[in-house]
């Protein structure tokens, strides 16, 4: 019954945690059903200037590496301001993952501000809005540490390989705030392509207890890790390639965005994202007003 409820009042709710066919199927029907919220986006994409610097992304891979010297440039300012800021956090904060700690509140996302300007820089919009085929939704910042450990006996979380649920397609972008190696625990993931074979194979899902999959499940599967210098940025659809992160020997620090469709499962709750109320505020600039469509 209460299944039966939460479909009528919320049906992305109900559908993110199903298999690849219901959430398909959500997904293109919540399109469907929204031709004005296709037009507006439609329109909106068409105001970007798309100036290259970041390669588009093979749908195949669901994921891209870039480190020219053009996204050094790009990346420079958001990185420089992300180490202010860390340079005036506690660094021991509690939070419910140990491997895992956001750093900045809701309140410390700033309208006027070199990550902002880069979350909302036409270089990434273009991109992200090439892959998933219509003009996005900044539903996510933050600055995330991790503590390195030593001789991590057991992975936990986020640290096992699993897909994201919030969307059928997203991308996050993960920018280096520091130089990446091995033992900083780079995200690792696995192709959209040999990801969509293995969650039809085995009908996998979003539930809490079938999210998280061993690395013994996936040892037929290409482990894709990305090595590389400050300001060096991964972007890669989390909901459609498996990945996992965090088995960090050294502290790990790392700028992310998340970016959704207006059709997200979790659509309901765009309105609790301190963000949207940023992107609506009168005091934004033409490109933030252009972006909260």
């Amino acid at each position: 019954m209460k299944t039966l409820f939460n479909l009528l009042v919320n049906p992305g709710q109900v559908a993110r945690y199903q298999n690849h066919s219901v959430k398909k199927l959500y997904w293109k029907s919540a399109k469907f059903l929204s031709p004005f919220e296709v037009h507006k986006r439609e329109k909106a994409a068409l105001q970007l200037s798309n100036p290259k610097v970041l390669e588009d992304i093979n749908p195949k891979i669901g994921a891209s590496f870039q480190n020219s010297k053009s996204v050094i440039a790009l990346t420079k300012k958001a990185v420089d301001e992300s180490w202010h800021i860390i340079k005036q956090t506690d660094l021991n904060i509690t939070k419910s993952k140990s491997y895992l700690k956001p750093l900045l509140s809701k309140d410390d996302i700033k309208i006027q501000s070199a990550i902002t300007n880069l979350a909302i820089s036409d270089e990434l919009l273009s991109v992200v809005t090439n892959y998933l085929g219509i003009f996005p939704i900044l539903y996510y910042i933050n600055i995330w540490f991790t503590p390195g450990k030593e001789n991590q006996n057991e992975y936990q979380g986020s640290q096992l390989f699993h897909l994201d649920h919030e969307d059928y397609k997203q991308l996050k972008v993960f920018i280096y705030l520091n130089d990446m190696e091995i033992d900083h625990g780079p995200t690792q993931y696995i192709s959209a392509e040999n990801s969509k074979e293995y969650v039809l194979r085995f009908s996998y899902n979003t539930k809490q207890q079938n999210k998280n999959i061993p690395d013994s499940q996936l040892t037929k599967y290409k482990k894709i890790v990305h090595l590389g210098k400050k300001g060096s940025i991964v972007l890669m659809d989390t909901s459609n390639c498996f990945h996992c992160g965090g088995r960090s020997k050294k502290d790990r620090f790392l700028l992310v965005f998340q970016y959704l469709t207006p059709f997200a499962f979790v659509k309901k709750s765009y309105q609790d994202r301190r963000l949207l109320h940023l992107l609506k505020s009168r005091e934004l600039s033409t490109s933030f007003k252009r972006f909260a469509i």
